[in-house]
């Protein structure tokens, strides 16, 4: 989407602002690019004018476009000094460069305490919820679920190491965790693997079969294989009685 232009306000720039390196080991001073140069290009799209204007930081102009700047230009530097920059509000000018360079959120970007409060609040509520879920799974679930997430491996566990890799996993990656705990195919996948793992499918030459007979052919795009097989137990006639067979042989 192209960026619109914004213009220095009151209420934009009302406070000091701190940026911070995104990169790790920042150094103790590290020179954030400060003009357009043909070689390095630092540009912003004005969606008004359907065009792209050059910057410029300069500490004697009142305007960061190279195309409103006038008379002798004095180039400020922007130094980050061991990974921070703090900019006083009576510096707008740098903030409005700041905000708008191509750099922003690549290179740098604003220290905001209560966005990343609310970020780790975020994370924390994310990962309550994942082990609240884990908690309330029942036995055949966790296996699907630790099937899909750890492969065959799994079978050769008790239930409860099973259950304590499965809730390290939860609150290592609780998004992850409650996308497969509210796939309706994890179950199948689950059994999927442990269908292979007991013969009763083989996979083979991006198909799966069973002995000879065909049972479906995996994408060559497909990057999990069970997501193919998990789909046609779950849409297809032939898949569906697949299952009920699967099913009588793992009991």
């Amino acid at each position: 989407m192209a960026a619109t232009k914004k213009t220095i306000d009151s209420e934009s720039v009302s406070k000091d602002r701190t940026y911070v390196l995104k990169m790790k080991n920042a150094p103790m001073q590290f020179f954030l690019r400060n003009r357009h140069k043909k070689e390095s290009p630092l540009q912003y799209f004005d969606e008004s004018m359907k065009a792209r204007r050059s910057l410029c930081y300069s500490s004697n102009q009142l305007s960061v476009f190279v195309d409103e700047q006038v008379g002798d230009v004095i180039l400020g530097s922007i130094v980050f000094t061991n990974g921070k920059l703090t900019v006083p509000k009576t510096n707008p000018q740098l903030q409005y460069f700041l905000e708008i360079t191509p750099d922003n959120g690549l290179v740098f970007e604003e220290f905001k305490p209560d966005e990343i409060a609310q970020t780790q609040i975020n994370e924390i509520e994310m990962e309550m919820e994942a082990l609240k879920v884990a908690m309330e799974l029942k036995t055949a679930e966790i296996e699907s679920i630790a099937l899909t997430v750890f492969g065959s491996s799994v079978l050769s566990k008790k239930t409860a190491e099973v259950k304590r890799d499965l809730f390290i996993y939860a609150k290592e990656d609780p998004k992850s965790f409650l996308q497969l705990a509210n796939d309706d195919l994890t179950k199948l996948k689950g059994i999927a693997v442990r269908a292979e793992n007991l013969n009763l499918c083989q996979y083979r030459s991006n198909a799966f079969y069973n002995n000879d007979t065909l049972l479906c052919k995996v994408p060559f795009d497909e990057t999990d294989k069970y997501n193919t097989i998990a789909s046609w137990m779950n849409s297809t006639d032939e898949g569906k009685a697949f299952l009920k067979f699967i099913e009588t042989k793992i009991k």
